[in-house]
């Protein structure tokens, strides 16, 4: 799993390219850390759910936490996917020119 830290720091160097094979295997391992990540702040909220400071929060509240914990998450996953997706797409283009 650590190679999948590295190669998300990869996804922010312009000059580091994944093939095909490397790609289809990150976004397998990007889906696998969403998932954890989710599994994370589900177990997260049923540990906030057995404290007093649940009283205090409403559904709305809830609700909202939910939501843009999810967005952060989705972001956080899909950015360095979209930047190598876009760094192989445009290396296919301007590799037919030459």
């Amino acid at each position: 799993m650590l190679d999948y830290f590295s190669t998300v720091k990869e996804a922010f160097n312009w000059r580091c390219k994944l093939g095909l094979k490397p790609l289809l295997i990150f976004m397998f391992k990007s889906v696998l850390a969403y998932i954890f990540l989710a599994g994370f702040y589900i177990v997260g909220f049923q540990i906030l759910v057995r404290t007093p400071l649940m009283h205090y929060m409403s559904v709305e509240n809830i609700l909202n936490i939910t939501k843009y914990t999810t967005l952060v998450i989705i972001i956080v996953v899909s950015v360095p996917v979209g930047l190598h997706i876009l760094k192989f797409l445009i290396g296919c283009i301007t590799s037919n020119h030459k």
